[in-house]
């Protein structure tokens, strides 16, 4: 799956403009933060793209949680290579 470097970034406050009404891991309502979507194309040229959250935790389902994101990127940004779920940082 991966054949290039890997580059990790974090999805909410980096991507995700997550606003303050926004409730729970599952709820993915916000804006793309601005530059984000260039700069994830620009770097999706050379890297394989791993994104995480803390909204992957063990207080929600963990599987929702990653679909939520999913949905919200394939939206957003219509292409992303990988998300990453887990608690640590990659």
């Amino acid at each position: 799956m991966m054949n290039k470097p890997a580059i990790a970034i974090d999805f909410d406050g980096v991507l995700h403009a997550r606003p303050k009404a926004e409730r729970g891991a599952l709820e993915v309502t916000g804006e793309a933060v601005p530059g984000a979507m260039m700069f994830l194309h620009h770097c999706s040229t050379a890297f394989d793209v791993v994104i995480f959250s803390a909204r992957f935790s063990d207080e929600v389902d963990y599987g929702e949680a990653v679909e939520a994101v999913k949905e919200w990127l394939i939206i957003e940004f219509s292409k992303y290579n990988v998300v990453l779920a887990g608690r640590n940082k990659p």
